[in-house]
């Protein structure tokens, strides 16, 4: 019960933060529409291995991470990383 609160609280930053679309497609995390220009978008790849960005459609792609074992974050551990990563995307300055 405690993620699915975590989860709607999530939800609710993203649409604060315009975001339409937050998804896990297998291994990849999409976020969109995400405005960055080139200076951001440089400082973010820095910040996140593998990060994607189509500019024409604002559609940010992320690995998602995994665990120790290899496996795919799955409840709370994924919110969690969710959390920072929005963090990360949505940072002023």
């Amino acid at each position: 019960m405690k993620t699915l609160i975590e989860v709607t609280h999530l939800r609710q930053q993203a649409n604060r933060l315009g975001l339409k679309d937050v998804n896990m497609l297998g291994l990849q995390a999409k976020f969109a529409p995400v405005e960055l220009d080139d200076a951001r978008l440089v400082a973010l790849s820095h910040q996140i291995p593998g990060l994607r960005y189509l500019q024409t459609s604002k559609l940010l792609t992320i690995p998602s991470p995994t665990s120790s074992d290899g496996e795919p974050l799955r409840d709370q551990e994924m919110v969690d990383w969710l959390w920072k990563t929005l963090q990360i995307i949505f940072a002023k300055g």
